[in-house]
């Protein structure tokens, strides 16, 4: 990294540091101010809301009290005289009070006359049978202990909830004896939940606590709200927020949920001042980052660009007779001075160099004691494919990018070995190699490393190897399964023998279930032995999309935790196909695991397209990654068995090859393609109408 870069970053950093702070400062302090703010409007349209409540119950129980304390009702509770029910409780005064429900019980509890109006439709209706059961001998509603008793609140149908009030039926002098009670009620259904927003002027909306389609934010206001905290407020989105309110019935339980929603004007309002103050000092620090960026490029990083140039120079031309100019006699000047030392060194040492190793025919690198290469032979640019341009004055680490070569170059040069050797495997776009370097020490630090190309060797032990583990791993399983097939055989014919005999239930239960496990187990060790032999695909009709969500389902984890997104488009009027579902899963696993390497590989996350479709008379199931391809060489071999493009003990090379034999024996056929932008495809073709 350039000092350019280094110095724009310490300065892009402070500044990013200083918009930090003042962003946390602002979002634990700032904000939180005006969140405070808003608690407090919402809480006071809240109680705003309880209020306007409240006072339609007062206005209800006032109207109550005016029938309740008349000498007319306090003779009617006695006598029930019909002149009374014509004269006052007609449909009339139902409607102009807005009253849902009027009951007049006598002293001794009995309902002396009842009347339900609905007032949407203005008529006389039955009183509610869910209302009656609230009456036998109701402490609250029907018994009053003097003449001032009265009763407000809510009470709880099935209907809807219904504002209710009870007064005692005195004489219109307030005096007693105290003949009954009168109960007035009137629904608080939606539309008087309406009436009372346009009052109040704010959106109301209320829903029973244990109402089963309890919306999630009233889930959890029912949760959080108790005597203690009788109010809650939550936001509802960044535009909305909502305060909360129980409200209990006349029996001082949980009756309704109250929600007042408010618009977060407050809250945005701090949000949109926070945004211009950070915008406003982000301005100032760039003004700022300009000057001093502008300073030190004129004082010092012109000068370094300049001499950085004059080296480069010399190391693309190969020329180490040229010279660095050395203007000036500060530290810079001094430095020139130092890499012209360090050229005329170069240049003693590539003359000497170059005789020797001119000619041999074994690939060869000089090093350097800062570890850049001094001189790289003709068999080492035939070799890597690469210009002496590309290789020469860079440092080896840049053009032989390999895990542990700079550590051996190190400890040679450190004189801790006088020599060491190296295996490595070398992968660029363009070569695919297993080499040996052989590194020894030079005068002056200097490093000599001699390459051979081991990739064939390598590449027959390996096919050996594997050969043999395998051989050797099927053997033990068809031994194994071989012999325990024939105890099962054993365990299954006298299961078979003791069931047709007559048995007692749960005897029989029990040689049934000893039978069925030892299917279970025969089956096991079946699918044992196909580990050692190839076989013929069991096949029934399956849906393929059920096969293919399966296979994803078993990688999901992996999925989630390496960053990688699986896109199905799955074609719903696919039609069921015969193939045997557990090889089929085989198939899309093996392909999906390869194509996870290769993106994890390429850039540690990726995406992943799974499609199925019916084409004619062929069912495709195509695998589409975002990987790095697949080489133009490779892609005629990768589903020959032993051939893999992974390094050495990170891949058999026989995955492609089993999946290339069970789809063959479907009757159908897999095929690999690169994606015209980047990534690969693998595409798996059934024969749709295969019965």
């Amino acid at each position: 990294m350039t000092l350019r870069k280094k110095t724009l970053i310490f300065i892009v950093s402070t500044f990013i540091c200083l918009i930090a702070i003042f962003h946390l400062y602002s979002q634990t302090v700032l904000l939180q101010s005006y969140a405070d703010l808003e608690d407090r409007a919402i809480r006071t349209n809240t109680e705003q809301a309880l209020h306007a409540l409240s006072s339609e119950l007062t206005s209800l129980n006032s109207y109550n009290y005016d029938w309740a304390a008349w000498d007319d009702t306090y003779d009617f509770i006695e006598d029930a005289n019909a002149e009374y029910i014509e004269a006052n409780l007609v449909d009339e005064t139902f409607i102009g009070a807005q009253l849902n429900l009027m009951v007049f019980a006598n002293s001794s509890d009995q309902i002396v006359f009842a009347k339900a109006f609905d007032l949407e439709n203005e008529e006389e209706i039955p009183v509610p049978q869910s209302f009656e059961e609230h009456l036998p001998s109701n402490q609250v509603l029907l018994h009053h202990s003097d003449t001032q008793s009265s009763v407000e609140g809510l009470l709880i149908l099935p209907e809807n909830p219904m504002l209710i009030t009870s007064r005692p039926i005195i004489t219109s002098q307030d005096e007693g004896p105290i003949r009954g009670a009168l109960i007035m009620g009137r629904y608080l259904n939606p539309g008087q939940i309406q009436e009372l927003a346009r009052i109040t002027r704010l959106s109301l909306s209320m829903y029973l606590p244990h109402d089963p389609s309890l919306p999630p934010d009233f889930q959890t206001a029912r949760s959080s709200l108790s005597a203690e905290a009788p109010i809650y407020i939550q936001p509802l989105s960044e535009n909305r927020a909502g305060g909360y309110a129980l409200i209990n019935d006349i029996y001082d339980q949980p009756g309704l949920i109250l929600r007042v929603d408010a618009p977060r004007d407050i809250y945005q309002e701090g949000q949109t001042t926070i945004f211009l103050y950070t915008v406003s000092l982000l301005a100032i620090g760039l003004i700022l980052a300009v000057i001093l960026a502008f300073c030190f490029e004129k004082l010092v990083l012109s000068r370094l660009f300049r001499l950085g140039q004059d080296v480069k120079s010399i190391g693309e031309s190969n020329d180490f007779s040229a010279r660095v100019s050395t203007e000036g006699s500060d530290e810079l000047a001094r430095l020139a001075e130092d890499v012209n030392k360090m050229l005329a060194a170069l240049e003693r040492t590539h003359n000497e160099l170059k005789q020797i190793l001119s000619t041999t025919p074994n690939t060869v690198l000089v090093i350097d004691r800062t570890q850049r290469i001094v001189l790289a032979n003709r068999a080492f640019h035939d070799t890597f494919k690469l210009e002496p341009s590309d290789v020469e004055g860079r440092h080896v680490g840049d053009v032989i990018p390999v895990a542990g070569l700079l550590e051996t170059i190190s400890e040679v040069q450190a004189g801790r070995q006088p020599e060491s050797q190296l295996e490595f495997r070398y992968k660029s776009a363009t070569l695919q190699r297993t080499m040996v370097a052989s590194i020894s020490q030079m005068v002056e630090k200097e490093v000599l490393l001699i390459l051979r190309d081991v990739t064939d060797e390598r590449e027959r032990l390996e096919r050996l190897y594997l050969t043999d583990r395998l051989v050797s791993v099927g053997e033990m399983a068809s031994g194994i399964a071989h012999e325990l097939n024939n105890p099962l055989t054993g365990v299954i014919g006298f299961a078979e023998l003791l069931m047709d005999r007559d048995l007692p239930d749960d005897v029989r239960e029990d040689v049934e279930a000893i039978h069925s496990e030892a299917q279970r187990s025969a089956a096991i060790v079946k699918n044992f032995l196909t580990f050692a032999r190839t076989h013929m695909p069991v096949r029934q009709l399956t849906q393929v999309n059920s096969v293919v969500e399966d296979a994803m389902q078993l990688r999901a984890y992996e999925h989630r935790v390496r960053n990688i997104q699986v896109d199905t488009r799955l074609d719903p009027e696919l039609p069921e196909i015969m193939v045997d579902c557990f090889q089929m899963q085989q198939v899309f696993l093996n392909i999906a695991l390869n194509a996870e390497s290769a993106m994890i590989e390429a850039h540690g996350r990726g995406t992943l397209k799974v499609t199925t479709e019916r084409t004619n008379n062929t069912v495709r199931i195509s695998f589409s990654d975002d990987g790095p391809g697949i080489a133009e060489q490779d892609l005629k071999r990768i589903f020959d068995p032993f051939f893999t493009t992974k390094e050495v003990g990170k891949g058999t090379g026989l995955g492609l090859s089993i999946c290339h034999g069970i789809v063959n024996r479907h009757g159908g056929k897999i095929y690999a393609r690169n994606n015209p932008g980047e990534g690969a495809t693998f595409v798996v073709e059934l024969p749709a109408n295969a019965h």
